[in-house]
């Protein structure tokens, strides 16, 4: 009988760099998170040029995690009306949540602060 391969966890094929990224980020975002305030919000969906409702993203994405921020970078595919997209997410000095969304010049902020 033949012998079944098994694929290896993920944390079995990170280096030990990207262990410690992938603890810290564990740390710092994991859990449940309610918006509690946000910036510009409005200005952000205008420059978008799509409803926020029934708008269907479609791109190709990037994400990292440096400076102790998680960071997303979309580009939109060909063909479509979006524009490119970098999000950042970071824990601020007094424990919330920020989201940072970046589109052309217009940057907006979304905070939230952790449920229990």
């Amino acid at each position: 009988m033949a012998e079944e391969s098994k694929s290896p966890d993920t944390e079995d094929v990170l280096t030990e760099e990207e262990k410690l990224a992938l603890t810290a980020i564990k740390e710092k975002f994991g859990g449940k998170w309610k918006e509690s305030r946000h910036e510009n919000v409005d200005a952000f969906y205008s420059e978008m040029g799509i409803n926020f409702f029934l708008r269907k993203l479609v791109s190709m994405t990037t994400a990292c995690y440096e400076n102790d921020q998680f960071i997303s970078r979309a580009t939109p595919c060909p063909g479509t009306p979006g524009k490119p997209l970098v999000v950042r997410r970071e824990i601020t000095t007094e424990g919330e949540l920020l989201t940072t969304f970046e589109v052309s010049e217009v940057v907006c902020k979304r905070y939230f602060t952790k449920l229990n």
